[in-house]
């Protein structure tokens, strides 16, 4: 403890003492929740977030596959659209706020929920939300969106030709 910042020294010395002098706290409550809070974290919350990571490709990509087979089925195949790139939207948001995610309690459990909304959720539904928020926000930024991503692929072809160049370059020295 001697290790730890002043202020969260005082909030532990705050804590442990509330907890010693109020007579209406079970010591043994506390300690036992606290343990059931671990273990819960630990396996539940990891269980969840690896059930909802199956769940969130493998049913969507099979109800994908179906809707592309069927040649009349253009609102199926719009409804999965939709779901991809909801799906695309809230894992760019996840990497972006991995951090703050984890402190939120039941975060995976809440992503399974929404994920199943969205299998489930009519084309009406859907489309309404993707319009006014997704669509909403691309237009809105469309014209930067496309510089950023020219620049990028430039970029990325200047770094592949470079790549290429040195590759020949080193192999006609190794054949010299």
């Amino acid at each position: 403890m001697d290790n730890l910042p002043e202020n969260l020294k005082k909030i532990i010395i705050q804590t442990k003492e509330f907890i010693q002098n109020n007579q209406y706290f079970n010591h043994n409550y506390a300690i036992v929740a606290f343990v059931l809070f671990l273990i819960y974290y630990i396996i539940f919350d990891k269980a969840i977030e690896l059930i909802t990571f199956i769940m969130s490709l493998a049913y969507p990509g099979y109800m994908s596959f179906k809707a592309l087979q069927q040649t009349d089925s253009t609102d199926d195949l719009r409804k999965w659209v939709i779901y991809w790139i909801f799906f695309a939207v809230i894992n760019l948001f996840e990497q972006i706020a991995w951090l703050t995610l984890n402190f939120i309690p039941m975060y995976h459990l809440i992503k399974f929920g929404l994920i199943l909304w969205l299998f489930n959720a009519r084309l009406e539904n859907i489309n309404s939300i993707y319009q006014k928020s997704i669509v909403y926000f691309l237009n809105q930024n469309q014209e930067s969106i496309d510089k950023y991503l020219d620049k990028i692929c430039q970029k990325t072809n200047e770094l592949r030709l470079k790549i290429a160049k040195s590759l020949l370059d080193n192999d006609d020295k190794k054949n010299l």
